[in-house]
């Protein structure tokens, strides 16, 4: 199946990693800094996974892998006084899919990994802009200007 031009499965339960759709803009810049070291351990994890050619990653507008290792995650999602509360979050995870024209469900990574990095630095900026880390970082020139690893 295809869906905004990219494959997808419906498959559940095949993905490695199950990530928000926002995180595919993080993973991509991310570097070493997070909320606690439980947090920042299970990134790295998440960025091998996703960097990875082939991995099929449950994309989602909810709490994820990277989330559960989170101490911001409440019963009702993301508690971070900084990035929450969780409909926030969703609303940015909602137009990351938009910009990337996927949906939710099972995507293969160089795919997505490939999608993003075509954003145009304008829209990265516009999405990136609803993030606490905006501004604290080079994200946007990691995810335009940074090779695959």
């Amino acid at each position: 199946m295809r869906y905004g031009g990219l494959p997808m499965s419906d498959e559940p339960g095949r993905a490695e990693a199950r990530l928000r759709a926002h995180h595919l803009l993080c993973l991509l810049a991310f570097h070493g800094d997070g909320y606690s070291e439980g947090f920042v351990a299970e990134f790295r994890r998440l960025a091998r996974v996703y960097r990875t050619p082939g991995m099929l990653l449950e994309i989602v507008a909810s709490p994820d892998d990277a989330c559960r290792a989170c101490p911001h995650l409440g019963e009702a999602g993301c508690e971070s006084p900084a990035d929450g509360p969780e409909e926030s979050v969703a609303h940015l995870d909602h137009a990351v899919l938009a910009a990337l024209r996927i949906r939710p469900g099972i995507h293969e990574s160089s795919g997505i990994e490939a999608a993003v990095r075509s954003l145009e630095r304008s829209a990265l900026e516009s999405l990136c802009a609803l993030c606490s880390w905006f501004g604290r970082t080079d994200c946007q020139d990691r995810i335009l200007d940074r090779p695959r690893e």
